[in-house]
């Protein structure tokens, strides 16, 4: 079988595509065919899944046409949704999700949610807020960019490029003039995001671009707001995510520009340059 492999720390340069053997599975192990997992092989003692089942999971290593994955790193998909939209959900989704319903203090109707850019995170997570009723304020620097984000649901759009003082803007555009209860961080902009939340907001941060913010520990110690780091989800965060999906019947949004299997790089290329507006899929040829 094909699978690309990272073979050094150059960056995409470091990607090959090799040939390898298929791999065997072991117990509690299941063999899937890509796209997403398309086809299903059951092995040893698997109890949870069943060989109808269509599943995604978040394990790494899934460009590549065969995998192996242990059962509990599975999940059935939303019936709504195709391969294509299910590919997007086991890291972007699930991570906004978490954000927002995964901590101690869970989303609710009327609550305030502030996003940063159209990246997939940033949109998952304005179309999860709208689904639970919150207000969204989501950030830009493209003036087309933030028309398709009014379009997805956004009830307010600021253009960071144009304000650099954004935070207090965000602040002072919410419900009430409280300020975010949700900041879904994904800019390295903890200064403004501290400046927009609300107290006893959460400021749920994740991954981690550049160096850090000028000003950003002092900043931040001063306000009265949980900070807390994303990594994904469990299980569980996935099931609730996806029945939310699939009974509210809500669609991934997937950037306009497709990419086959061996043109992996390519894909990269795009994805780094930043011009996509949400995910960029990858189909197999």
């Amino acid at each position: 079988m094909k699978q690309w492999v990272l073979s050094g720390t150059c960056g995409i340069d470091s990607l090959q595509l090799q040939d390898v053997p298929i791999p065997d599975p072991g117990d509690y192990e299941v063999l899937r065919v890509s796209p997403i997992f398309h086809l299903t092989h059951l092995y040893g003692s698997v109890k949870d899944m069943d060989i109808q089942h269509q599943l995604g999971g978040t394990y790494d290593g899934v460009f590549c046409e065969y995998g192996v994955f242990n059962e509990h790193g599975c999940v059935e998909i939303p019936s709504t949704l195709s391969y294509r939209e299910a590919a997007t959900l086991p890291c972007a989704a699930l991570t906004a999700w978490n954000a927002l319903y995964g901590g101690p203090r869970k989303l609710k109707p009327g609550d305030v949610v502030l996003t940063q850019g159209s990246g997939g995170v940033s949109i998952f997570a304005l179309q999860f807020a709208k689904l639970g009723g919150a207000q969204v304020i989501s950030t830009t620097s493209n003036a087309e960019k933030g028309a398709k984000l009014r379009d997805l649901g956004a009830d307010v759009i600021i253009n960071y490029a144009e304000d650099s003082e954004w935070g207090q803007t965000a602040k002072s555009q919410s419900h009430r003039k409280r300020g975010a209860d949700f900041v879904v961080e994904i800019a390295n902009t903890m200064v403004q995001s501290s400046q927009a939340v609300a107290n006893n907001g959460c400021i749920a941060t994740i991954g981690r671009r550049g160096n850090s913010e000028r000003g950003a520990g002092s900043s931040h110690s001063s306000v009265l707001a949980t900070v807390r780091r994303i990594l994904v989800g469990n299980r569980q965060l996935q099931e609730d995510m996806n029945a939310a999906i699939e009974v509210s019947h809500l669609k991934p949004q997937i950037d306009g520009l497709s990419f086959k299997f061996h043109e992996l790089k390519e894909a990269y290329d795009y994805f780094q340059k930043g011009s996509h507006f949400g995910k960029v899929v990858v189909d197999f040829d």
